[in-house]
């Protein structure tokens, strides 16, 4: 009897749910380990590429356990906002240094390839196998002139894109002013989900520009701003949970506490993953996610609904998410070789 009250009452699945953010750590946790039997290398840099990569992995599989617990429990709420802000900041940190060496030269042509055409040709999956839209619905969605929605944040990274392809070619001189006006723009003229990432892809830019430095950068200074990113992103984490403030739900204040809860918890994700032993962190499975993540995102959305009642369901449907999107990529390499 006090079982069965125990888990009406969400007891259960709150278990669920803990098993599936265990499970993650421990499969992530069990390849790192197996891998580093053959690995010597014991340290990376915070800007090595390898390293990113993983912080790839780790923000995507933050962003579907979210997705995925979410069906049992709102603990694991902030975790999809913390993996998008990893996202964004890594993003643009990685063209910023891609800027740097090649230029700007192909950018247009390589993001087709990498970020609308996988887009486009999934979602006409959608709309001829699934989804039950019209036309217009359908065009809106792929030319990202929705700002809401399941794939929100493709509008929103393609929206950066252009900016970063606008500032960068037309007005670099002044490209602090094209990022603030992003900001204002992504707070005051979008909706609650852009708004609270509204400083990860600018900070990106500065990271970049500040590279040496962060290449620089030595544990008991990176234990000092781990810190302060933790406290802050606490702090309004706590604050959030306060009745009179969830009042104002949907409000610009709102908005201004969710940003100090995602972007501070990013960054505090990423200091803590560099200051552990690379052994643990850079692992196969990790990197897979990592290397898949955009696809990872693409797919993982549309299986939701299928989440049960227990754990192994959302497990499986990390893994044929990872199946189908390791088909996706191979297919788009194939056509962008072409």
């Amino acid at each position: 009897m006090y079982i069965n009250h125990y888990c009406n009452f969400g007891g259960c699945k709150m278990i669920q749910a803990l098993i599936l953010f265990l499970s993650v750590i421990a499969i992530c946790a069990i390849s790192s380990c197996i891998c580093s039997l053959n690995n010597t290398q014991v340290s990376f840099s915070i800007c090595d590429r390898k390293l990113t990569e993983c912080f790839r992995g780790v923000a995507i599989l933050l962003i579907m356990i979210q997705h995925l617990a979410g069906h049992w429990t709102n603990v694991f709420t902030p975790f999809g906002g913390i993996g998008v802000a990893m996202f964004l900041l890594l993003s643009r940190f990685g063209l910023n240094e891609s800027c740097k060496k090649n230029g700007m030269g192909g950018f247009l042509t390589k993001k087709f390839y990498r970020i609308w055409l996988p887009f486009f040709l999934f979602y006409v999956f959608l709309y001829l196998f699934k989804e039950n839209m019209d036309i217009l619905s359908f065009l809106r969605n792929v030319f990202s002139v929705e700002q809401s929605g399941y794939y929100w944040y493709i509008h929103y990274l393609i929206r950066c894109y252009i900016v970063f392809w606008i500032v960068n070619k037309y007005v670099k001189k002044y490209k602090w002013w094209g990022y603030f006006f992003l900001v204002v723009f992504s707070f005051f003229a979008t909706h609650s989900l852009c708004a609270e990432q509204c400083l990860s892809f600018p900070l990106g830019v500065l990271l970049s520009d500040k590279k040496e430095y962060l290449l620089s950068l030595k544990i008991k200074k990176a234990i000092v701003y781990l810190a302060i990113f933790l406290f802050l992103g606490i702090t309004c984490l706590l604050i959030k949970q306060l009745p009179m403030v969830r009042e104002y739900f949907g409000t610009y204040l709102y908005f201004f506490v969710e940003l100090g809860i995602k972007l501070p918890l990013g960054v505090s994700v990423m200091l803590f993953l560099w200051m552990l032993p690379s052994r643990y962190v850079v692992g196969p499975f990790v990197a897979l996610c990592g290397l898949l993540s955009y696809e990872l995102y693409l797919v993982h959305m549309q299986m939701l609904e299928n989440v049960g009642a227990y754990a192994t369901s959302a497990l499986m449907i990390i893994l044929l998410s990872l199946l189908i999107s390791y088909s996706m990529h191979y297919v788009m390499q194939i056509l962008q070789k072409q």
